[in-house]
């Protein structure tokens, strides 16, 4: 990610900037430069040049005249030998070269006509984005194609014919193809632009209001293809909860087709739907397994979901990582039905185990301060202390390099904050439990551990905020994040 960011960043800039000479060099083709002939052509004059004989011409400046002192006369010789033999330095004002003994043919005059070949196909590509986007009903694209006809556009370039209200009209009419077509929540920011752009077109006429046009064009290829991924992102909407549900019946039927025809055994989830079937036999959440396999045998749908869950979370505590490589061949492995979902799995028993071992490290330091005279005030009963606590702790145990230790260290450091003048004593037996917290059988992490199961099991059964206390409110957003 580290290495990827600059990268990122260095294409976007490299992009942007391809842009910005793209739109320079139209705006450079479509303005005259001031010089009309050889005597015009003096040193510190901004002028308009080509790199070669050839090709589109670039801004630049004249540093120097190399003259020929020969060719002074008057003569039509004479004059025409000025013109071949007077050569200039120039350096270009996009990248500060310098080119040396330029020719006086590669630079542009005020004569020369002007190619409006680009500036009409980019009008053209525009017309085809806002027909990409107008509505097929109705008369929209024939008006687009009238307003927009490039072979008058065409003639009226070549004639000089297109400025004051012929330009406008067609500016207007552009402007206002994107108002009707975009979405509405985008047009007051559209209006202000056009309003601006306007005032700044009627500032120049003729010639010069055709230089502002590729401002125009390059915002207008922005609105579309914003445009564009607004009617996109607005069909993926409509379209997502009838993908979502014709994709639950395909899988649905891949699945059945792939099991009947023997391509896939279900060896694995049987064991694991075993595992609830035993867990509930034994009482389950809350003393009610028996309720539960009584709801199943009668196909309740409630009960065949928390029938499930249980598996879920009996499927969570076993004692291999269910991500391990190669665990859907053990017996008993990961089950068919969630070989997708190994590492959603794995993430959610890390979290499960988290929030178990910092509850667990909290109540400790709780019971130490206790002994110790420490009393928590306010209604809250001093939570807000311990959500401190407990906020630090997730940091602490999810950072690089982080061991018990060093948590240790944390909760001692605590006690003495809280409980100013804790014995030493109570600040190595505090140590000293919280070391042991994560023993298998030490009765405060087993509780927690339950109480973490139920949550998980509630969670998955109900979805719902209420039955989650202040510990398992993370927890709760990462099952929710899981897709389960």
């Amino acid at each position: 990610r580290v290495e990827v960011a600059p990268a990122v960043s260095h294409a976007k800039k490299l992009s942007d900037n391809m842009k910005k000479v793209f739109w320079d060099r139209l705006v450079v083709s479509l303005t005259l430069p001031t010089q009309v002939e050889l005597k015009d052509f003096v040193e510190g004059a901004e002028v308009q040049v080509r790199y070669g004989d050839r090709g589109a011409f670039y801004s630049g400046k004249i540093v120097k005249v190399n003259r020929d002192e020969e060719s002074d006369g008057d003569d039509e010789d004479d004059v025409r030998a000025k013109w071949d033999n007077t050569t200039f330095d120039v350096v270009f004002t996009g990248d500060n070269v310098v080119q040396k003994n330029v020719p006086f043919k590669w630079f542009r005059t005020a004569n020369d006509p002007v190619d409006y070949k680009p500036l009409l196909a980019l009008i053209e590509e525009v017309r085809g984005k806002l027909i990409s986007i107008a509505p097929k009903k109705g008369k929209f694209v024939d008006d687009i194609l009238a307003n927009m006809d490039l072979e008058l556009l065409s003639q009226m370039l070549e004639k000089d014919a297109i400025g004051g209200e012929s330009l406008q009209n067609l500016v207007n009419f552009i402007a206002h193809q994107i108002l009707q077509f975009q979405a509405p929540v985008r047009n007051k920011k559209t209006a202000a632009w056009i309003k601006e752009y306007m005032e700044e077109l009627n500032d120049g006429g003729g010639a010069a209001a055709v230089t502002k046009l590729p401002r125009l064009l390059e915002w207008v290829f922005e609105r579309v293809d914003e445009t564009q991924k607004d009617i996109a992102n607005s069909h993926i909407d409509m379209l997502r909860p009838k993908l979502k549900e014709s994709g639950k019946e395909y899988e649905r039927e891949r699945f059945d087709q792939r099991l009947e025809s023997g391509q896939l055994r279900l060896t694995n989830t049987k064991i694991f739907l075993q595992g609830s079937l035993d867990f509930l036999a034994r009482g389950g959440f809350d003393e009610k397994g028996g309720q539960v396999l009584l709801g199943c045998a009668k196909r309740d749908p409630q009960a065949t979901l928390m029938f499930v869950a249980s598996a879920v979370v009996q499927l969570l505590r076993r004692p291999v990582r269910l991500d391990t490589p190669g665990y859907e061949t053990y017996e008993g492995g990961i089950p068919e039905t969630l070989l997708w979902d190994c590492k959603k799995l794995a993430e959610l028993r890390d979290a499960m185990d988290g929030v178990a071992l910092i509850s667990t490290m909290v109540m400790l330091l709780r019971q130490v301060l206790a002994r110790n005279g420490y009393r928590e005030e306010g209604a809250g009963g001093g939570g807000g202390v311990f959500d401190g606590i407990q906020k630090k702790l997730n940091i602490l145990i999810k950072s690089n390099g982080v061991r018990l230790p060093d948590l240790e260290a944390f909760l001692v450091a605590k006690a003495k904050e809280l409980c100013p003048g804790l014995p030493d004593t109570e600040q190595e037996s505090l140590a000293h439990i919280i070391r042991n917290s994560l023993d298998a059988e030490n009765a405060v992490f087993k509780l927690m551990n339950k109480r973490v199961d139920k949550l998980v099991f509630e969670c998955l059964v109900f979805m719902k905020k209420e039955v989650w206390g202040r510990d398992g409110e993370q927890l709760k957003n990462k099952i929710v994040a899981s897709g389960f």
